[in-house]
């Protein structure tokens, strides 16, 4: 279940549309984490270490929009290792763009763009399909950072990987995104 959200114009931080929607999810993914762990050590199989990587994500994720920085940081780091550890490398990458999005989230803008920028560097190496995602962050934070060229720049990157690809639900989202940072929020 994904959690439906808007995004708030100032820092372009991600809103949850309904809280008790979220705390549900949220207590429904704390259990399946927690139900997970004592299946992974009695039977340490690839698969159940790849069901708590995906559980720890998903916790993260809805950790993230409850405002619970710090857990939602201890969760997707802990993934980050299992998806490092398992030599799954587009999901180790892609958990580090969703660990600066916690960042960005917590209002520490300047620590996610950097992070975000050193991944850029890895584009290249194989994970050129999270061009428009990695884009779309970094036009969020440069947005909240007061750097709007960058930020539009930077959307506008996002945008045209999306319309190439014609997912209609990614080019409304980033249409709106430019819209606010073209407005100055």
């Amino acid at each position: 279940m994904s959690i439906p959200t808007f995004f708030e114009p100032h820092d372009l931080r991600e809103k949850a549309r309904d809280e008790a929607q979220l705390h549900a999810l949220l207590k429904e993914l704390e259990t399946t984490t927690a139900a997970l762990r004592p299946l992974l050590a009695a039977e340490p199989t690839t698969e159940n270490t790849a069901h708590l990587g995906r559980a720890l994500q998903k916790l993260s994720e809805a950790l993230r929009l409850a405002g619970s920085f710090d857990e939602a940081r201890a969760a997707k780091e802990e993934a980050i290792d299992i998806w490092q550890d398992l030599g799954r490398a587009k999901a180790h990458f892609l958990c580090r763009l969703k660990l600066a999005m916690i960042d960005h989230q917590a209002g520490q803008f300047e620590r996610a763009a950097t992070a975000l920028e050193a991944l850029e560097d890895e584009l290249d190496q194989g994970f050129e399909m999270y061009t428009d995602f990695l884009a779309e962050a970094r036009a969020r934070c440069y947005h909240a950072l007061g750097r709007r060229d960058e930020a539009l720049a930077q959307i506008r990157r996002a945008l045209a990987v999306r319309l190439a690809r014609g997912n209609p639900r990614h080019i409304e989202v980033t249409r709106n995104i430019e819209a606010i940072i073209t407005s100055g929020g």
